[in-house]
């Protein structure tokens, strides 16, 4: 079975070909590198496969075509870090988890017992509890505190990135496992 599909698509933004007639199979627990120079349309694919840019020709997803697929089922199935993700400054490490939960959650719904269950799950296993209590952003003054030494609840980089990473981790196609990052993959010590 293959896990992802990819038959002649093609993505144009701003009048701009990005992508040509790109063809592939993904089978299931196959990994799969992208490689390629700045511009190539490394990450308008994966945008493409997310639903996150309008293409032409056809994605499948676990044999199920990607555009016959409801918003929440494609994003139980398939989902997205970009390079530089977006961390709402307010959030704990835990909350910011919490929203790759969304696609579990019904409208106009709530989280769960079950969907923090699994985002304790989801830290311990990427050795991130240590930061679950802690904010996704260092403001300015926070900075300062930090050039003079003060402690500060906040988080470092690289453990930011591992939360976005974390928070797309509960894509769970049915019939396939979650590919498991292994723990310390991306993380750092705390500030402070």
């Amino acid at each position: 079975m293959s896990a992802l599909v990819l038959d002649s698509l093609s993505v144009t933004l701003d009048g701009r070909p990005v992508l040509r007639a790109v063809e592939a199979s993904i089978g299931e627990r196959e990994w799969v590198a992208l490689i390629g120079p700045n511009g190539a349309g490394k990450s308008t694919l994966l945008r493409a496969v997310a639903g996150l840019v309008p293409y032409e020709g056809e994605i499948a997803v676990l044999e199920r075509r990607a555009s016959a697929l409801r918003r929440p089922e494609r994003a139980r199935r398939v989902a997205f870090v970009p390079q530089t993700p977006l961390l709402p400054a307010e959030l704990t490490v835990a909350e910011y988890v919490l929203l790759g939960r969304t696609p579990y959650v019904g409208y106009l719904g709530s989280e769960r017992q079950a969907d923090r269950e699994a985002v304790e799950e989801t830290l311990a296993r990427l050795d991130l509890v240590r930061f679950a209590p802690l904010r996704l952003h260092v403001s300015r003054l926070e900075r300062q505190c930090l050039k003079w030494r003060s402690p500060v609840n906040t988080m470092a980089m690289p453990a930011a990135s591992a939360a976005a990473i974390a928070s797309a981790s509960f894509t769970d196609p049915p019939g396939c496992t979650t590919a498991r990052i292994p723990a310390r993959a991306a993380t750092s010590t705390p500030s402070g």
